[in-house]
């Protein structure tokens, strides 16, 4: 799953990464995109959207 971040970045930015730093801010992009899921759900629950 990494390669295509690397490659991307790589393309565009000319910049070259490693395969455990693309995991590692990927690892923490998901945890804060579930933590911002949670504060949503908990927010509009009463509306009936979770």
């Amino acid at each position: 799953m990494t390669a295509p971040i690397q490659n991307h970045l790589d393309d565009l930015y000319g910049y070259e990464r490693s395969t455990q730093t693309i995991s590692n801010i990927t690892e923490n992009i998901m945890i804060k995109l579930a933590e911002d899921a949670k504060d949503f759900c908990l927010k509009f629950i009463g509306l009936g959207f979770c």
